[in-house]
């Protein structure tokens, strides 16, 4: 069997690679780093918790009657007594035919999960949330189930979960997609769209695949354009944080991208750091169902086709003489592709398999994962890869092993892999060494093994954009301006990718775009002058350094609007200035030399 990418083939060979190789099954994980959890039923989805327990989401797998199902499991691959009855959850719904989709774990361990099921006849979606034991949470919705609207055709639903907690969910509504905000308790969020709701009309067949979040809140969404096999191409839609198309992306809001080989079903998409968007799915889906192969498409912030990957913008992976597909995609730190989907088979039942290959940033085959690029993984049936994660250091891909005939068998199926070690990618970490008080800026040294900084900044030290990308030259340090500062307080950092394409990010730098507080020299020595205090108030001033220790904390006296701080004690180095009057507070960078 031959992988090959565009003109590229390389041999994948159905054997082990070698002890913690990237991409080798992890054997410490299940058995020989498998799990099959048999008769569950089907597993669509998947999330790894803070803890690293997963938890998978699907059906029970009976045909005509399927009831949702959640199972949760040990980081090791055993089933969690502590959730559920012996680790299962079935959730009592009144819809019937369950379709699950999407499931998210909140950092408090409570469970997002969304489904789509049929009530008198009518498709319509399911939210619901579960507490980290499995019960339903009482304070969501109406005993853990969310609101919806009955009889309006919404069904399957995916979500995304927003910084304040809120719940995005995209949905089917024909001829469409629609888009729904909750808030935290359950109810609609009728700040958004029209009630809650925003409703866009692409066509009849079109269909919802995937949403995601853009550091700057933007809602990035995808689905299958078309109308039908043989017709389908992918689209993309991104809409204003306040549920508006982005007029500025794609053209007004819409982009759709054509292989030119009968059907293409986009499944999964990602968003890159430098705001880049990466799509993957199937492309050359004929009506027999015998010619798929992985496609992987990257758009540039604009929704135009990034000519820096692949073949303009779009990469096949073709594993020679059988069908293949991604169904779920995972961008590592390196930004490398990490694609999860199945090899082999057909419409007709034959064999298949987990697949999980690693592309370059470029949209080739990274050479260094599995045997040359790729992984194929055998549980002895019938299979296929949904969803993959990160769980620490390693990777998880969960889906689906099963029997069509005699015993119509589903089980939940589960592997885990060896990622990179951190050791291996030596990465040098990249520091801002200053604030350039009267410029807007930092600095930093440039440590000659570089390729590129990209200058991140944030409104609230978690969520970063792109906002400069500077490639270096021969300079000992580099400075940069921003021109255009937020309001209040910026936070600013580096990410770095070196000769190796390793990515990092650096230190995190928070400066108040405050022109009334000043501070001075900087850097300084002894005695650092701190000018536009408040005279009627009294003020706290606190030194903290970059791991967060504090360095020296003093309370002033409401008598002046300046003040001389001693700092000769200090060890040289960047520190950050805090200064609080009455519950607000300033914060300013200074260096100590």
């Amino acid at each position: 069997m031959k992988l090959m990418l565009m003109v590229l083939c390389c041999l994948i060979i159905r054997e082990m690679v070698s002890a913690q190789q990237p991409g080798a099954l992890d054997y410490s994980f299940g058995d020989s780093g498998k799990v099959i959890s048999k008769n569950f039923g089907d597993c669509y989805a998947m999330s790894v918790q803070a803890d690293s327990k997963i938890v998978c989401l699907g059906d029970s797998g009976m045909i005509g009657v399927e009831n949702l199902r959640l199972a949760r499991y040990l980081p090791d691959g055993t089933l969690d007594s502590a959730f559920g009855k012996n680790g299962i959850v079935d959730p009592a719904l009144t819809e019937t035919n369950i379709t699950p989709t999407s499931i998210i774990v909140q950092p408090d361990q409570k469970i997002i999960a969304a489904c789509s099921g049929y009530k008198a006849g009518v498709p319509t979606l399911v939210l619901l949330r579960l507490l980290p034991d499995g019960s339903p949470d009482a304070g969501f919705g109406k005993n853990g189930i969310g609101d919806s609207t009955y009889g309006i055709g919404e069904s399957f639903p995916y979500i995304a979960l927003q910084p304040n907690g809120k719940i995005l969910v995209l949905g089917w509504y024909y001829p469409g997609f629609i888009l729904l905000r909750y808030n935290t308790d359950g109810s609609l969020d009728e700040s958004f769209g029209n009630k809650g709701e925003v409703i866009t009309t692409f066509g009849a067949g079109t269909v919802p695949t995937a949403i995601a979040l853009q550091a700057d809140g933007k809602i990035v969404t995808s689905g299958d354009y078309g109308g039908g096999v043989g017709y389908s191409r992918f689209l993309l839609a991104r809409y204003n944080t306040d549920g508006s198309l982005d007029e500025s992306f794609g053209n007004k809001g819409v982009t759709t991208t054509d292989y030119g080989k009968y059907g293409d079903y986009i499944k999964s998409i990602a968003i890159q750091t430098d705001g880049k968007i990466v799509g993957a799915g199937v492309t050359g889906t004929d009506f027999n169902f015998q010619n798929e192969n992985i496609a992987v498409v990257r758009y540039q912030s604009n929704g135009k086709l990034d000519s820096s990957f692949g073949q303009q913008g779009k990469a096949t992976v073709v594993f020679d003489g059988t069908n293949s597909q991604a169904n779920s995609l995972l961008l590592t730190a390196d930004g490398k592709i990490l694609l999860g989907g199945g090899i082999g088979g057909s419409a007709e039942g034959s064999s298949a398999d987990f697949a999980l290959i690693r592309l370059l940033s470029t949209g080739t085959l990274d050479s260094s994962f599995g045997n040359a690029g790729g992984t194929i993984t055998d549980f002895g049936l019938y299979e296929t890869g949904a969803h993959i994660a990160f769980q620490k250091n390693k990777i998880v891909l969960t889906g689906t092993s099963y029997m069509i005939d005699p015993q119509q068998q589903y089980n939940y199926a589960l592997a885990r892999y060896y990622n990179d070690s951190l050791a291996q990618k030596q990465i040098i970490i990249t520091k801002i060494r200053r604030w350039l008080q009267h410029h807007n800026g930092i600095e930093w040294d440039n440590t000659g093994s570089m390729n590129s900084y990209v200058v991140q900044r944030s409104y609230d030290g978690i969520h970063f954009s792109p906002v400069a990308r500077i490639t270096p030259g021969n300079q000992s340090y580099i400075t940069y301006s921003d021109a255009a500062p937020l309001n209040g307080t910026n936070y600013y950092r580096l990410q770095t990718t070196n000769s190796s394409n390793a990515v990092t990010n650096s230190n995190v730098i928070a400066i108040s775009n405050d022109n009334d507080i000043k501070v001075s020299p900087n850097p300084a020595t002894g005695m650092l002058h701190i000018e536009g205090l408040s005279s009627s108030q009294k003020t706290k001033i606190t030194i903290v350094d970059l791991s967060g220790n504090i360095a020296m904390s003093q309370q002033l006296s409401a008598n002046s609007s300046s003040y001389n701080l001693n700092i000769a004690s200090l060890h040289a180095g960047n520190y950050m200035l805090k200064i609080e009057t009455n519950g607000e507070v300033v914060t300013k960078q200074f260096v100590k030399e």
